[in-house]
């Protein structure tokens, strides 16, 4: 298989960034890095990581660069230049490692899909990975890309193999939200916390992306909106997610009543009948994140009035006391109701458009309490 072709079965990786394990400069998580090389060089190095953290922010990339320096120094492979390459890295970038495991999900090509969720077969296959001779390095390396995605039955036989670990064995569990993760998991794991990109570091991560090449972008609306994620930044950018945050805004300002034709042109507006869902999950998060914005602003924890309407909806709501509840509220009522769509498999469309009734619905009936106490 052609090396662009196996790119495209990889569920780990972004289509518009290269994979994590090609990335030639981590930015960021100097602390995260250092905390771990203490580790190694005290000669005590913990058997299993959690790295931890956002979307977007570098664990994945992390996890490759220490899995590159394990393995590079303990054959004593020696660095001669910025751009030099040592044969080990090579294969690694190749996949063709064979110190190293990588459990993801899989490319079902009969349904032409991801799995839902990493098997337990999949788990099973880390110890005849174990099981195989190794004479020419010290470490043996699985890296599970991101252990969120474990079914129920993966994470109880990935617990099993911790519990008693192989000499050499090394995990380096990536984690979107620890809380997900089973208890007893992160009891055996030294947790690796990767926080935000500071915005110089979302900025470099940017520039070097072939996708920005020769376009206007405005670097500080994406990461105000984004927290620095370079994965959401790549999202919003592709699918105009900044005008799409400036329409759902403007949507919902009560000050007026509220213009359901302005809805359904939003969620109508991708003809492309293969990108339908994606875009509609798309401006299901939009919608969460303006929600986020509004009711943190309100409540005093956000002071960033950097687009437009924006400023104006806080100043508007800023009337009534308490404002950012119902924004909370429905926040959380709608993260369900989205979670389940997705989980069902239903059509997101129908979801989004009852969602902006929903909206409607509270926060003009919170309003009218709020004129009557006045």
């Amino acid at each position: 298989m052609e090396k662009n072709a196996l790119e495209n079965f990889e569920s780990d990786k972004n289509s518009y960034a290269p994979h994590p394990r090609k990335t030639v400069k981590l930015v960021g998580h100097v602390h995260a890095r250092e905390m771990f090389i203490d580790s190694y060089q005290s000669g005590k190095l913990h058997h299993a990581w959690l790295l931890h953290g956002p979307k977007g922010i570098g664990k994945a990339t992390l996890a490759w660069e220490l899995t590159k320096l394990l393995l590079n120094d303990s054959t004593s492979s020696k660095l001669s230049g910025p751009n030099y390459k040592t044969l080990i890295t090579q294969r690694i970038e190749a996949l063709s490692e064979p110190s190293i495991f990588l459990c993801r999900k899989q490319f079902d090509k009969t349904r032409k899909k991801f799995s839902q969720d990493i098997s337990v077969d999949e788990v099973r296959r880390i110890n005849h990975f174990f099981s195989l001779s190794n004479p020419d390095n010290l470490w043996r390396i699985v890296i599970i890309d991101p252990v969120d995605d474990l079914s129920n039955s993966a994470a109880n036989a990935l617990l099993k193999i911790l519990e008693e670990p192989p000499e050499g064995g090394i995990f380096f569990l990536i984690c979107k939200n620890k809380e997900h993760v089973l208890p007893t998991i992160l009891s055996r794991c030294r947790l690796l916390s990767c926080s935000f990109l500071e915005q110089d570091e979302f900025t470099e991560i940017l520039t070097q992306l072939k996708i920005f090449d020769n376009q206007q972008v405005d670097r500080n609306q994406l990461f105000s909106l984004t927290n620095g994620s370079i994965s959401k930044a790549i999202d919003m950018f592709l699918n105009d997610g900044l005008n799409i945050f400036k329409e759902i805004l403007n949507i919902i300002n009560f000050e007026n009543e509220i213009d359901r034709k302005k809805i359904w042109l939003l969620l109508n507006k991708k003809n492309n009948a293969g990108l339908t869902r994606e875009y509609h999950i798309f401006i299901s998060e939009v919608l969460l994140l303006a929600l986020t914005r509004i009711s943190t602003a309100l409540a005093g924890k956000n002071h960033f009035w950097q687009l437009i309407k924006e400023k104006e909806i806080i100043q508007f709501y800023k009337k009534y006391d308490e404002s950012y509840f119902p924004f909370a509220m429905i926040h959380s009522a709608l993260l369900l109701d989205f979670k389940n769509t997705d989980q069902t498999n239903l059509d997101p469309l129908n979801t989004l458009f009852i969602a902006f009734l929903k909206i409607e619905k509270v926060l003009l009936k919170y309003k009218i309490t709020a004129q009557r106490k006045n």
